[in-house]
């Protein structure tokens, strides 16, 4: 059996907390949007091209039983798009691996009234008509994520706490 590394390979996800529609099954979609776009990015597209898939992400998922260690960070504090911007960012300018979930289909619902106030321009599919009201759709940044040794992520990541497991 294999010793864990003592500095492990992990990825943290960030989901927006700033979203009143995205709700708890949304949110897990959206988890596994940001899942399959780092795996699109860093392992599907390289091969592709014909590169080398980056070596953190192999033992990523060696360390982590074929699937990675995440962490799914954002108790205790608000996760908007400034903050995964910013985070990505920074992430990304000390050398580590980071991605950004933008969905160009984001359903959220409305009712009449507000519908009626909407611009048009801003809906991606048509909106659809329901009992309830309107789904409407939108381009909208739901995630980020960023992928590094632990230790070395410790200071941009460290000041988010766990998502609550409620």
């Amino acid at each position: 059996m294999n010793e864990a590394p003592q500095d492990p390979i992990v990825c943290y996800l960030m989901m927006r907390t700033d979203l009143p529609s995205l709700g708890r099954g949304k949110a897990q979609a959206h988890a596994m949007h940001a899942g399959n776009q780092l795996t699109n990015q860093l392992c599907v597209e390289p091969l592709r091209n014909g590169d080398d898939i980056d070596p953190r992400v192999e033992d990523w998922h060696e360390e982590g039983a074929g699937f990675g260690t995440t962490l799914s960070v954002g108790g205790g504090g608000v996760i908007d798009l400034q903050t995964l911007h910013a985070v990505t960012q920074a992430a990304r300018d000390c050398g580590n691996l980071s991605g950004i979930v933008v969905d160009k289909t984001y359903p959220y619902q409305v009712d009449d009234e507000i519908h009626a106030l909407l611009d048009p321009s801003i809906h991606t599919l048509p909106p659809r008509r329901g009992r309830a009201g309107w789904t409407c759709f939108r381009q909208e940044t739901t995630a980020g994520w960023v992928l590094g040794r632990k230790a070395g992520l410790a200071v941009i990541m460290g000041r988010f706490g766990l998502t609550p497991n409620d």
